[in-house]
């Protein structure tokens, strides 16, 4: 089944996708390869401005230091007047949001390192004293769900790996077909594979399915999938170096769990209309609910040593250039609201 998108879908494993090709070729021509001075001269046709970033500076910054896709995709925070011209975007207004872009995929990746860190020990402390489960059952259980067999897949790829291809043979059966393709069995020898192997061994998005289920089965308290899934999607956009300041409009997908609504009503000065407006946009959704997220499992020496860090770039960078966007409210209104979130840390 192919979905029109991933909300009318139930979960992941509704949705298929396929490359159809090129149906046109006048696909091609409409947007052909450009030269660093056609697409200087492209973004000057839309109204953009050269004033505080020369051409020349412009032009060095897409050989040298960044693409045009990637930059320009920063766009969609401005409006355009009647004519489809840009409202008050400089180039440097862009290279601005690309430099702070590429602080906050930094910072989010250390967070939900840790994060991760403090979910898997707490996941295996609270297996470790359920006297129900003894760590292995609830893996050969894990395993054996028709919709996880794609994770037997995603280990056979890493079975000859440096750092975690050892833990793979040991509690796994690999094989090599004729082909040349390696696989993964779930026929675990007579040791099995305890939780605690299987958790160092999962990506953080399987990981995240395997406490659901762990959880689940258990019918124990447990943190919210709703905030997990917030900070799983930021988390990812930043491992793949998307870039995550593109769009800070409201989206209309985008709804806050109560909990993380609760927790963002303590912030001193934002009131409930600023609370919900700026909750509805998916980047400052996700980033609240890692600073949540991270407030409520971290220990306090860690934390009080990133949330310094969160302080010193909400300080020292994140409004260095606070007047490149007096004129935009989007974009100013989103720097006062996380700037605020951060300052109550």
């Amino acid at each position: 089944m192919i979905c029109k998108s991933a909300a009318m879908c139930s979960s992941i494993y509704d949705i298929d996708i396929k490359w159809i090709g090129v149906r046109n070729i006048s696909n091609r021509t409409d947007k052909p390869k450009k030269s660093s001075e056609e697409l200087i001269r492209q973004l000057e046709d839309k109204g953009v401005k050269f004033e505080l970033c020369s051409k020349e500076k412009a032009l060095d910054y897409f050989q040298n230091r960044n693409n045009y896709m990637r930059l320009a995709s920063y766009r969609k925070n401005y409006e355009k007047d009647g004519n489809g011209k840009y409202i008050s975007l400089d180039f440097a207004y862009l290279i601005e949001l690309s430099t702070l872009d590429m602080h906050i995929r930094n910072l989010v990746i250390k967070m939900c390192l840790e994060i991760e860190h403090c979910l898997k020990v707490k996941l295996i402390q609270n297996i470790e004293n359920n006297m129900l489960e003894d760590g292995y059952d609830i893996v050969e259980a894990f395993l054996s769900e028709p919709k996880n067999a794609y994770i037997l897949t995603n280990l056979a790829r890493f079975s000859n790996s440096h750092y975690n291809g050892d833990l793979i043979r040991n509690y796994f059966v690999v094989s090599c077909q004729e082909e040349g393709r390696t696989t993964v069995s779930n026929d675990l020898d007579e040791k099995g594979c305890p939780a605690w192997v299987l958790t160092e061994l999962l990506q953080f998005g399987d990981f995240l399915n395997f406490y659901r289920f762990y959880y689940d089965r258990y019918g124990l308290q447990h943190i919210s999938y709703a905030i997990l899934n917030l900070v799983k999607s930021l988390r990812n956009a930043c491992a793949h170096n998307n870039c995550i300041l593109h769009d800070l409009h409201k989206s209309s997908s985008t709804k806050a769990p109560r909990e993380l609504t609760t927790y963002i009503s303590k912030v001193p000065d934002i009131g409930q209309k600023q609370r919900i407006k700026k909750l509805s946009s998916t980047f400052i959704l996700e980033f609240s609910a890692i600073v949540y997220i991270f407030d409520s499992i971290v220990s306090d020496p860690i934390k009080k040593h990133t949330f310094q860090e969160l302080k010193d770039f909400a300080d020292l960078r994140l409004t260095r250039n606070y007047e490149f966007f007096s004129n935009n409210f989007l974009l100013k209104t989103s720097i006062d609201f996380l700037k605020k979130v951060i300052d109550n840390l």
